[in-house]
């Protein structure tokens, strides 16, 4: 699970009347906001008669004609696996207690990556509760106030979340992760009922440690979207979807000449094309393509020339970041 995020709760200290028993003057209190930096802003005011000031009326006339507005900033990347789900085993009887089998009833997904985001109300009536991504709180409390911080998950579609008895934070259904771009939504909500909305948009990318997913397919790398693979950023061709073919440990001799390579080799496929390239484990540099048709990778002679300028777009991709357009909308 992802480190404690420290969030800045809005305080709103109201106004006070203080009534003093021997004077009639009365002393109004102004309401103090705590900033980000910990430090206090505003200074009070005083009536005579325990009303308002003009000033007072203006300045919360100037604020509910002011139109409700919500900023909302993050990350420009985040990476995470697939996360796992977990289950209770539970078991089953029949009618006169004998078992019949044993059934595992859903619990909840965890292990996704969760990345910080920060907001800020202007405008509007306070209080002001926020939902983002459609959760109204992750596991250090409410989205509430005129800014603070919340996180939300790295993946690229939205489920439902829940905390659960230990205080952690679950999705209630497997989410789709995959590399591409996620938009964050936030909903900022005032005591008067009135909403406004703010997006800002996230480039997801899936940590592949392996060459099968949960479901024992082989592992897709869709076109044009980045992936870090065995601790490499790799991106798949704009054109065509690739795929983790398997990885293979050649037999190394003891007498290896200096300028030979030989370790383990990360392959890759292109789908729908019988044709593929070899990577080195520890840097990802090309090892070699497959098949060869007098030195040229390709099924055919037809083919060549395309499959040649999809994998040289693969192997030159390696370490790259992916190209993102993050932006803020309020």
């Amino acid at each position: 699970m992802s480190a404690a995020v420290k969030r800045l709760k809005a305080r709103d200290l109201g106004l006070f009347l203080v009534l003093a028993s021997a004077v009639a003057a009365t002393t109004v209190c102004g309401a103090q906001e705590i900033g980000l930096d910990g430090e206090g802003a505003g200074a009070g005011t005083e009536s005579s008669e325990g009303e308002k000031t003009q000033q007072q009326r203006d300045e919360e006339q100037a604020q509910s004609a002011e139109p409700l507005t919500v900023t909302l900033t993050g990350p420009s990347r985040c990476q995470t696996t697939r996360g796992q789900s977990y289950g209770v085993d539970e078991a089953v009887y029949d009618d006169e207690g004998n078992y019949v089998r044993t059934v595992r009833s859903f619990v909840g997904h965890y292990e996704v990556r969760q990345f910080q985001v920060s907001w800020t109300v202007s405008g509007g009536t306070g209080p002001f509760k926020l939902t983002i991504d459609g959760a109204s709180e992750d596991e250090y409390g409410p989205f509430i106030g005129a800014s603070g911080q919340g996180v939300t998950y790295c993946a690229t579609t939205s489920v439902q979340s829940f905390i659960d008895g230990a205080g952690d934070r679950a999705l209630r259904a497997v989410p789709m992760i995959d590399s591409g771009s996620k938009t964050v939504r936030a909903v900022v909500t005032d005591a008067n009922g009135r909403t406004a909305e703010a997006s800002t948009e996230v480039y997801v990318i899936l940590r592949v440690d392996g060459t099968l997913d949960e479901h024992e397919n082989e592992q897709v790398l869709r076109r044009g979207q980045t992936y870090r693979v065995a601790g490499h950023l790799i991106t798949a061709p704009a054109t065509h979807d690739m795929f983790i073919a398997g990885t293979a440990e050649p037999e190394c001799p003891e007498d290896l000449p200096a300028d030979e390579r030989c370790e383990e080799e990360w392959c890759f496929g292109i789908v729908g094309l019988d044709a593929g390239v070899h990577l080195y484990r520890s840097d990802f540099a090309e090892a070699g393509r497959w098949p060869e048709s007098d030195g040229v990778a390709g099924a055919d002679d037809s083919n060549a020339a395309l499959v040649d300028s999809l994998l040289d777009d693969l192997v030159d991709s390696v370490g790259t970041q992916p190209k993102t357009n993050s932006h803020e909308m309020a």
